[in-house]
């Protein structure tokens, strides 16, 4: 290949069901028998492998692989940007020269803003609720040793934490926290005894299984009206066939 001019070949996975088994066969290999040639990767994510593909195939020479904001692409997408950028710096060790992670969770919202594609709300590093927590127990062992629940700072890809409130909270972690507030709340006129606890959770329970039915709804007629605009974003063979069908009416009409 090198001697026809060649210099560069892309291996490519369109129906993505190369498995991170094979990646050594198919890329290590003949990365090792052609090193005049540069090997690039283009993996699909059918079977939710393009991330590992990628990764691993970096990791045995491929000099690039092609990725996708929140992994939109064709059918079921490319390996996420940021999932790959990622992996390379926190699993491999490798920092992508000029690469502002930092931007990443702004970077899937400008995606979502333009595109109208919404990323899975709980999408690896950059999805809206990925990094967030119910506080309670996990919250104090986050406070304490952070890297327990989650690798990513948030504030590295852009993101924050959201500490929020749940009947995961449990009656013991409202208790806490009404002590770690005791000088507000003293100052309120309030003492964080057990009482206050059992009283301030009682009411979050009843709140939270009111909001969840109204959110549920809510969320649903805008799931529905989303998935409605998509599919009717869609220029299919029907719609072909039915413009021919009525520009073929309007020519008729106006030959008479």
């Amino acid at each position: 290949a090198a001697s026809h001019g060649i210099k560069q070949v892309r291996l490519v996975d369109t129906a993505g069901t190369c498995t991170p088994q094979q990646v050594p066969a198919l890329v290590g290999e003949l990365v090792s028998q052609f090193p005049a040639l540069e090997f690039y990767g283009h993996f699909h994510d059918d079977f939710g492998m393009a991330a590992a593909n990628a990764v691993l195939g970096l990791s045995l020479g491929l000099r690039g692989v092609d990725v996708a904001v929140g992994g939109f692409a064709n059918r079921a997408g490319h390996p996420a940007l940021a999932e790959v950028a990622m992996a390379l710096r926190h699993l491999y060790g490798v920092e992508l020269p000029g690469f502002r992670y930092s931007d990443l969770y702004a970077l899937s919202r400008r995606a979502e803003r333009t595109y109208g594609l919404m990323e899975n709300p709980a999408q690896a590093i950059t999805g809206v609720i990925t990094h967030a927590v119910q506080s309670g127990i996990r919250t104090q062992l986050i406070e304490r040793a952070p890297r327990i629940f989650d690798e990513i700072d948030p504030v590295e890809v852009g993101a924050e934490l959201t500490r929020m409130f749940g009947v995961r909270s449990g009656r013991d972690g409202m208790l806490r926290f009404l002590r770690e507030r005791a000088s507000t709340l003293q100052a309120m006129g309030i003492e964080p005894t057990e009482d206050t606890a059992n009283q301030l959770f009682e009411r979050l329970n009843q709140e939270w299984q009111r909001r969840s039915e109204t959110t549920r709804q809510q969320l649903l007629e805008h799931i529905e009206a989303y998935h409605k605009a998509l599919h009717g974003s869609h220029f299919t063979e029907e719609a072909m066939l039915s413009w021919l069908q009525n520009d073929g009416k309007e020519r008729k009409v106006g030959c008479r």
